[in-house]
């Protein structure tokens, strides 16, 4: 059984997402044993070492398929700007209604001036070939993302104008306000056979308001969870766990590091801990150790294995993890990596996509889920009463917080068997 996984184009800068997919694949395989799980990468040699059993699919042909003004040709130059997302549409239209006429003209477009042209009939046949298309686990359909949603929407409409069973697998949807990206999200949403989401606050209103039927939306809470809850220890450990995502899409800035950092020191001396950096991202542009060590300074255990390494693998970061009493925590998949080792999270957030993240994982896991809001004018005040409840509660939350970690990942191994039935029905027919 083929399946296409979508995630925008696997990178692996990013622990989390890549933790994701590892259990997706993983998952898949094991439901199925005649899965063919295809996965579109930048870095193939990644994903085969980190998922057997994968195969890497190259990105240039989506590309090239998807990118604007690859049939109008000069037409663009000739209209206000304001027109192009009208264009940009058209265009999508004819690709999936009326390929006959549409991949020949592309093609002869192309040919003149890329010498891989033919790789867009190759990204075609790879989704006409499969038996099912997926999405796999993330939070980039937003507004936070939208290049990234869109790439995600327009592989997942091709396959639905080709007749493929489509599904969504540990998504956190939203906050979705752009009104293109919204309409998009919509049209697409709309007609995918099963949507799993990793939280059941935000993502059920939304698609509903999207038009998405209910009896197709399953709440399974993050695939992560699965690969963290295997790591988990015998005892809490006694570190503070740190994460501080410093990006665009955070709004966190330098009036918010003084805050956090003299809060952070005053504890970590009342209570004798050190500190452990959980970074998950590593990309150029929200590169989170290099956040957290402009925070801590050198007042900070670094394991061996996070050290001198571009991109470690989600187990040394989730060891990380589960070597805390708590973890205070600026990135989703640093609190996913703790709470599923029964360790306690304080989320602090100043973006409306993060506010909705930790919502989320509060709404999942319960008591052990503090939030605080980073713009708050009280905000050291908040973060040291979240950190000492926190750490005083941190022995009896755990059994909760692996209880709610083993039900979603029944609900999740549940979700998965029932999207790996609509590929085994596509195949039979």
């Amino acid at each position: 059984m083929r399946i296409v996984i979508e995630n925008g184009g696997y990178g692996f800068d990013n622990v989390g997402d890549t933790a994701m997919l590892q259990v997706a694949v993983s998952r898949l395989q094991k439901i199925a044993a005649d899965a063919y799980p295809q996965v579109f990468t930048e870095s193939p040699e990644r994903l085969l070492s980190l998922c057997p059993g994968a195969v890497p699919l190259g990105l240039r042909g989506r590309g090239l398929y998807i990118q604007p003004f690859n049939i109008v040709g000069g037409v663009n130059r000739l209209v206000s700007r304001q027109f192009y997302p009208y264009l940009i549409d058209c265009e999508h239209w004819l690709r999936s209604r009326a390929a006959g006429v549409a991949m020949p003209w592309m093609r002869y477009r192309l040919q003149r001036r890329e010498p891989d042209f033919r790789l867009l009939d190759q990204y075609r046949a790879d989704i006409a070939q499969a038996d099912l298309v997926v999405a796999s686990g993330g939070g980039y359909i937003n507004d936070s993302f939208p290049r990234h949603a869109e790439i995600v929407l327009r592989t997942l409409q091709l396959a639905q104008s080709l007749g493929k069973p489509t599904a969504l697998l540990g998504q956190g949807i939203g906050p979705l306000a752009l009104g293109r990206l919204r309409k998009l999200a919509g049209a697409v949403l709309r007609h995918v056979n099963l949507i799993g989401l990793r939280e059941g606050l935000l993502g059920p209103r939304l698609l509903a308001d999207l038009g998405v039927p209910e009896s197709r939306i399953v709440v399974t809470g993050d695939d992560a969870i699965e690969l963290a809850y295997c790591e988990r220890g015998e005892q809490l450990g006694r570190c503070i766990g740190v994460n501080l995502r410093v990006s665009a899409y955070s709004h966190v800035g330098e009036e918010h590091v003084g805050k956090i950092r003299a809060t952070l020191e005053k504890f970590s001396k009342q209570v004798t801990a050190d500190f452990m950096p959980i970074p998950i991202a590593y990309g150029p542009k929200d590169a989170d150790l290099n956040a957290i060590a402009t925070l801590l300074g050198g007042q900070m255990v670094i394991p061996d294995e996070l050290q001198g390494v571009p991109f470690p693998s989600p187990p040394a970061t989730i060891k990380a993890a589960g070597l805390c009493r708590v973890v205070v925590t600026g990135s989703y998949h640093a609190a996913v990596f703790a709470l599923s080792q029964g360790v306690p999270v304080v989320g602090v957030s100043a973006s409306e996509y993060y506010v909705a993240k930790f919502s989320g994982l509060k709404k999942q896991f319960g008591d052990g889920v503090e939030h605080v809001l980073l713009n708050e004018p009280d905000l050291a005040d908040n973060l040291r009463i979240a950190l000492q409840k926190s750490w005083d509660t941190a022995a009896s939350v755990r059994p909760l917080l692996l209880a709610a970690a083993e039900r979603q990942i029944g609900a999740g191994t549940q979700f998965y068997a029932r999207v790996v039935a609509l590929g085994q029905e596509a195949g039979r027919n």
